[in-house]
């Protein structure tokens, strides 16, 4: 006997929630992500009791819930792969640019949202991804010069504030 799947309203109303909910339980977090990126594995009993969890968790204060709609400028890394959020000089508004194999930079449509409550990343992992790679993330060069190979990073971005 199979069980129900998850209605569309339900799925909708715990994302709702994941955004206004201090969340501290990353083994939680981690299985109703699972679920949310697979919706159809997702039955209404564990719907449910994601809500009754999600509901008996604190808000968020006003002021995270307000920041967390849009990633602030930064590189970041996510699920595996290392993103640029900037602000677009016409509209104002922040993008997401996802860090590709042949060393540029693509347009990661809905990313900015994702990225609001993850970590910026720091110079010396920039570095670190730069070794592994063979690409400055910053300006995303090919590193060619010996010594930028070794740093992980060109020395005019990484005299950058970064």
């Amino acid at each position: 006997m199979t069980q129900a799947q998850a209605s569309e309203k339900q799925i909708a109303f715990i994302t709702k929630l994941v955004s206004e909910k201090k969340i501290v339980d990353l083994s939680f977090m981690a299985k109703l992500n699972n679920f949310l990126d697979h919706p159809e594995l997702m039955t209404k009993s564990i719907a449910s009791q994601a809500i009754d969890k999600l509901m008996a968790m604190s808000s968020k204060d006003k002021a995270q819930t307000t920041t967390s709609e849009s990633a602030k400028p930064g590189f970041y890394f996510y699920k595996n792969e290392v993103y640029k959020v900037q602000t677009s000089p016409n509209s104002g508004y922040n993008f997401a640019k996802v860090f590709t194999v042949d060393g540029g930079w693509v347009y990661a449509k809905g990313m900015v949202k994702q990225l609001a409550n993850a970590s910026k990343l720091t110079l010396e992992q920039a570095k670190e991804y730069g070794k592994l790679t063979g690409s400055c993330i910053i300006c995303s060069r090919t590193l060619t010069d010996e010594q930028s190979i070794e740093a992980g990073i060109g020395p005019v971005c990484a005299a950058k504030n970064f």
